[in-house]
């Protein structure tokens, strides 16, 4: 998914200084920003721009399985909490074990709540450009909240638009129903963003709870700190030779854990060295482990690369919705599961370092989680 981003203000993202040298000649204004590429379409490109192709990309030579004849695991929630819940839970774990994403059903959710969420963001993105220019992101390179380019990797531009949420008022406050200040969306669409942010907030919490429980770790807000919420929308437009591009390029999840829905197929998965295409299955959430429950897990969860691929027939969105630290928490391995036969293969890092870090070199590889581990 979005390689959705949170960073310190200390850190200065490379790309976004490297990226004013590949901007083309495209007319660049207010109400036009030359970093959309919604803007790009709409005014009728044939050929994709120099700085969004990519000759190569990381993992692209792996084969790709789109025939769905292999398909993300789906689980069962609601069975999961059955009286007889035991076997879909060890679905669960082995999903986990087997893939570090799935796709989860029978969630708990309100009900329309996910299709109403995935209406916000075409709505979004249907407004004029007068209305969506109020919420531009202060820096398009780096879209912290706002409205911006979906990402740059290595200087190369990804294709597709975002609009970055900052959630953390909504789900740390748990009595608090006014959101008249909550300024990261048009008014109009703030009460469906507000209940499922707090909804897959709770959701996430309480999984996490359960993978916590089943290796001896002590809660997940007890270690890592109280758990915040960004959420973004993602738009990939049509592209007239998607071949050439990427929507999102190989990333892992920088946050603790993640959900995303989605209208159309284009998520690819890394597993056993293929990437599989996730089946759109309708009322369903996809989830997958982020960077810093991987930490905290000490490795027990691992995050998986993922990507996006774009069509030329189609347009597509994603919301994705990600649970995350404070960026003053200082995360490492639960000193619950380490002792001297499980050492800590992780060193500490303040979340906020972790993601400055992560704008600065990108999440490609694993880089970042490369960086803090331990090596024999």
């Amino acid at each position: 998914m979005a390689a959705a981003v949170d960073v310190a203000p200390a850190h200065q993202s490379h790309a976004s200084s490297s990226s004013l040298e590949l901007e083309d000649a495209t007319e660049h204004t207010h109400d036009s920003p030359a970093w959309s590429v919604q803007m790009l379409v709409e005014k009728g490109v044939k050929d994709v721009p120099s700085r969004y192709v990519r000759h190569s990309s990381l993992h692209s030579d792996l084969p790709v399985i789109e025939d769905y004849s292999v398909e993300l695991p789906v689980i069962d929630y609601g069975k999961m909490q059955g009286e007889h819940g035991d076997e879909e839970t060890a679905k669960f774990f082995k999903a986990l074990d087997d893939w570090g994403f799935l796709q989860l059903v029978n969630h708990g959710l309100t009900e329309g709540l996910i299709d109403r969420t995935l209406d916000v963001a075409r709505n979004f993105f249907q407004l004029p450009v007068s209305e969506k220019q109020k919420y531009f992101a202060p820096d398009p390179n780096v879209p912290v909240e706002g409205y911006a380019r979906i990402n740059i990797v290595d200087g190369l531009m990804d294709w597709g638009d975002t609009m970055m949420m900052n959630g953390d008022v909504l789900v740390l406050c748990k009595d608090k129903t006014d959101c008249s200040d909550w300024n990261h969306l048009p008014e109009m669409f703030r009460d469906t963003m507000a209940t499922y942010a707090r909804e897959t907030h709770t959701l996430g919490l309480k999984m996490m709870k359960l993978m916590g429980d089943a290796i001896g770790m002590a809660d997940v807000e007890e270690t890592g700190g109280p758990q915040g919420l960004q959420l973004a929308f993602n738009f990939y437009p049509p592209c007239p030779q998607p071949e050439l591009v990427l929507g999102i390029s190989a990333h892992t999840d920088p946050q603790t854990f993640s959900f995303l829905i989605q209208d159309q197929p284009g998520l690819h998965v890394l597993n056993n060295g293929r990437w599989v295409l996730a089946r759109p299955i309708p009322d369903a959430l996809i989830v997958n482990i982020g960077d810093q429950l991987e930490i905290l897990s000490n490795g027990k969860y691992k995050s998986i690369m993922h990507r996006v691929r774009v069509s030329s027939e189609y347009k597509r969105f994603i919301v994705g919705s990600f649970l995350r630290p404070s960026l003053d928490a200082v995360i490492g391995p639960d000193p619950k599961i380490i002792d001297d036969e499980h050492p800590s293969l992780y060193k500490p890092i303040k979340y906020g370092d972790y993601m400055g870090d992560g704008i600065d070199y990108g999440f490609l590889e694993k880089r970042i989680v490369n960086k803090v581990m331990i090596q024999a």
